[in-house]
């Protein structure tokens, strides 16, 4: 009943961080299986310890007699205290490995410098001086701050689930852009690209938008459905004409939304970029920042020093919190010999 309880609230959890019902089963399936195989070869070890027993010492004898008395307490107890120290062991192996073997499958010439702010006025400036800067650098991608507010004419709040990508996306203003052709590391999934509009920005027709895929499946968003935006304190309206996976380990600028060509125009706008430079060169990076005030210069590496740092600051705690769980549980089992003594 016990162990049942304890099951179903760890199953509870699991779902409720992951919120997905298969991997939830097929978690606690493989961990029951497991400690099934595992618990059946711990009971086979003991019993055959009892060869052991006529030939060993009194204290030997004793300490092993108590074990074989108790056979299930004894798996179940050797089983904890693994399953603990196991969780250490992982915990400190993979405490920034995984973020180095992600950061080493990165291409060398991968963008490590995201800058933001870019004036319409010095964009073409901008970009020749980028142009010398570095050989491998994203296109300058207009943004435009504007917030999702409903979906066929329903409040957004209707489709978003607690803890989803569609919550996280509505709850703030996204980076809104536009483009004639589809950025590098963006595959279609469904629908269809559009040509640009005519330079004048004008359509008869509700201009299309392109969304992230994931984004669609967290709002339920379809092809042909019609969005409405507040976009610099106005109502924008575009239809989904597309949507598309994308890869965002690529550090290019992507957005959750694309919108055609001409649609956002008129707004107030600014540029947003990346670009490869070499180590050794943050003198430059000085340089770029004085010749352009207005920008803002992200370096990957510190964001990446940042996030190395609260790893190891959870991983410490995480730890701790083990070790907690070990010496209670030692205690515990200390005291259960006592009374057993006494």
């Amino acid at each position: 009943m016990v162990y049942g309880a304890a099951l179903f609230a760890l199953g509870l959890i699991m779902w409720r961080l992951s919120l997905d019902l298969v991997l939830t089963f097929a978690l606690l399936g493989g961990g029951v299986v497991a400690a099934l195989i595992l618990g059946s070869l711990l009971l086979l070890a003991l019993n055959s310890l009892r060869r052991l027993l006529a030939g060993a010492s009194l204290p030997w004898r004793l300490g092993l007699g108590q074990l074989l008395r108790y056979p299930l307490a004894a798996a179940g107890q050797s089983l904890a205290f693994g399953l603990i120290l196991l969780s250490m062991g992982l915990i400190a192996l993979l405490r920034g490995e995984l973020l180095d073997t992600w950061q080493n499958q990165l291409p060398k010439d991968a963008p490590n410098y995201f800058v933001l702010n870019v004036l319409p006025s010095e964009k073409e400036n901008f970009a020749q001086t980028l142009s010398k800067l570095s050989t491998h650098s994203a296109p300058l991608y207009p943004v435009v701050p504007g917030r999702l507010t409903s979906i066929n004419g329903e409040p957004v709040g209707n489709f978003v689930t607690k803890d989803s990508r569609g919550e996280n996306a509505t709850r703030r203003d996204l980076s809104l852009t536009w483009a004639a052709d589809l950025p590098e590391g963006n595959t279609l999934t469904a629908g269809n690209w559009w040509k640009a509009l005519p330079a004048s920005g004008q359509s008869d027709a509700t201009p299309g938008v392109s969304i992230e895929t994931k984004l669609a499946e967290s709002l339920k968003i379809k092809l042909g459905d019609r969005l409405s935006f507040i976009v610099g304190g106005l109502t924008r309206e575009a239809v989904v004409t597309s949507l598309r996976d994308v890869n965002w380990d690529t550090f290019q600028p992507n957005f959750f939304m694309i919108f055609q060509p001409g649609t956002l125009a008129d707004l107030p706008t600014t540029y947003l970029t990346s670009f490869y430079l070499p180590p050794g060169q943050d003198k430059q990076i000085v340089e770029l920042s004085r010749a352009y005030p207005s920008i803002s210069i992200l370096g990957v590496e510190a964001l990446l020093a940042q996030v190395r740092s609260i790893l190891d600051q959870v991983t410490l705690a995480v730890q701790f919190v083990l070790l907690f769980v070990l010496a209670a549980g030692i205690a515990v089992l200390f005291s259960g010999l006592q009374a057993t003594l006494e």
